[in-house]
């Protein structure tokens, strides 16, 4: 008791999108068995992070982690939160306010491409700011 397990989605698994994600962790049926979210995966596999899936689907229910990362459809770089297809800040301000008690992963950025944790963190301030 008190142990939770996170299954997360990923390209190429069984459970790419939230929708995927959501069935499985119900076909399970286990107490301790929650989600681990990284939307940046479902823009991967060419899909809506949150409008394809989060917004009105099951994982909802089940959401106990959303990893912060970030990127660019088009060529797959990973971007700070907010400036990628991830729709991170719809995400955020969508779980402020259903009072989400989870947790957010923020991923760090290279440091030589991107500024790395500082312009991660940044990014981050600003999307919290805004929703």
């Amino acid at each position: 008791e008190g142990i939770i397990t996170l299954l997360g989605n990923r390209k190429d698994s069984v459970a790419e999108t939230a929708v995927e994600l959501a069935a499985l962790i119900k076909e399970v049926n286990s107490p301790h068995l929650r989600a681990s979210y990284n939307p940046a995966e479902v823009v991967r596999s060419g899909g809506s992070p949150f409008y394809g899936g989060l917004y009105k689907g099951e994982l909802r229910r089940s959401l106990h982690h959303v990893e912060l990362q970030d990127l660019v459809a088009a060529n797959g770089r990973t971007t700070p939160p907010g400036m990628g297809n991830a729709e991170i800040a719809e995400i955020i301000s969508n779980l402020r306010c259903r009072s989400f008690d989870g947790y957010f992963c923020l991923w760090p950025l290279p440091e030589e491409e991107d500024g790395g944790f500082r312009e991660a963190t940044r990014s981050f301030r600003q999307i919290m700011e805004r929703t």
